[in-house]
């Protein structure tokens, strides 16, 4: 985390097989008996890798900017679930409505399908791959990550089986980018940019 401050590339990814511990290792948070997520009831010791990691994140950008004060540090969050092979928004207005029981709803509170469309993939020679309408959203400190994030889990498809009431049968992909300008002043100035990325992977 302290390395993507300094302009590195990091990924936090969990491994294992159904009902290892996965998802709860990255987000901590409790689940009802409806497969939904419950941030409220969730006590701060027992978060996760996540939200401790963007804490830690911002706590690192607050101290790069009193370090360098020349320097113009921004960050912004996308978040995906990649379900059956296919990219799916969860911070769009129709995501969100799934998750809160919408078109992707059950009878028994979990969501098997996705809200909205997938998304494609694409690939340029300037940004190499990407996804075509994942959109980024600028945020100022933690909690507005959190926020986002609690959003975005709340929109993930879920689906009750005999190993995990609250399985999601798919990856989550949590991108915090930072974007670090340097100028340098004078009649030969110039903008130096680094733009470095921690991805938390479920």
């Amino acid at each position: 985390v302290q390395a993507v401050v300094q302009g590195y590339n990091a990924t936090l990814m969990t491994y294992g097989m159904t009902g290892s511990g996965k998802t709860h290792t990255l987000e901590g948070y409790i689940y009802d008996g409806a497969a939904k997520v419950d941030v409220g009831a969730t006590p701060k010791e027992r978060l996760g890798l996540a939200p401790r990691a963007v804490e830690l994140l911002f706590a690192e950008v607050a101290q790069a900017a009193t370090a360098s004060p020349a320097d113009n540090l921004a960050v912004s969050v996308s978040f995906l679930q990649i379900y059956k092979e296919q990219a799916y928004h969860l911070l769009t207005v129709g995501a969100a409505a799934g998750g809160a029981g919408g078109a992707g709803g059950a009878s028994d509170g979990s969501r098997r399908r996705p809200a909205g469309a997938g998304l494609r993939m694409r690939w340029t020679r300037q940004a190499g791959f990407y996804l075509e309408g994942l959109s980024e959203h600028p945020v100022a400190d933690a909690d507005e990550v959190m926020a986002l994030f609690h959003r975005g889990v709340a929109a993930k498809v879920m689906a009750t089986h005999a190993l995990n009431r609250a399985s999601s049968r798919s990856h989550a992909l949590l991108t915090v980018t930072v974007e670090r300008t340097h100028t340098v002043a004078g009649a030969d100035g110039y903008d130096s940019r680094v733009v470095s990325r921690l991805s938390l992977v479920d």
